[in-house]
């Protein structure tokens, strides 16, 4: 089985949750969801540089630090070089939770997708167009074909006889 490597960049706890929910019941079946998850910018970037992933969903307003004292703009911006970064190495990239009026610059970055809050549709979709995950159908035809081929092994396995047993029979009730 295929494993599938995400690189999951959010800073809301319950959205990466959810996220990464969404992914396993995605793959379930046709891969191995094998998923990192960084908060800040610059762990998003060391990750993504270091390692070989299939699929990056970066939430661009995260806080630039793990006290979130810098500004909203500092860490925008961040995250845009961030990613114009990360789309160097040709991964895709998901950005999850951007305002409509941010749209454009995430796109312009190098976001393939750009979606403005968690939509499970929208969400899967996108990781279905950007990811090689086998599809559902070619797994359960494997699946099928296994499963027959186990079952016309038995079938054609030479019949044993086996001589029921009665035990002891006391004819009282329980």
């Amino acid at each position: 089985m295929k494993t599938f490597k995400l690189l999951l960049a959010h800073s809301d706890r319950r959205i990466s949750n959810l996220t990464e929910a969404l992914l396993r019941t995605i793959s379930r079946d046709r891969a191995i969801l094998d998923c990192t998850r960084v908060e800040g910018m610059a762990e998003f970037t060391e990750a993504a540089v270091q390692d070989d992933f299939d699929l990056v969903i970066v939430g661009p307003k995260n806080p630039g630090s793990a006290g979130g004292t810098e500004s909203f703009a500092a860490s925008f911006s961040q995250a845009m070089t961030a990613i114009r970064l990360v789309k160097t190495f040709g991964r895709p990239i998901i950005a999850l939770g951007v305002p409509l009026k941010d749209e454009l610059k995430v796109s312009a970055a190098g976001a393939n997708v750009v979606l403005e809050t968690f939509n499970c549709r929208e969400l899967t979709s996108a990781v279905e167009r950007f990811c090689s995950l086998p599809s559902p159908s070619s797994v359960g035809t494997r699946r099928l074909t296994a499963l027959w081929k186990r079952v016309s092994l038995r079938l054609n396995a030479p019949l044993r006889r086996v001589k029921p047993s009665f035990g002891s029979y006391s004819g009282t009730a329980l």
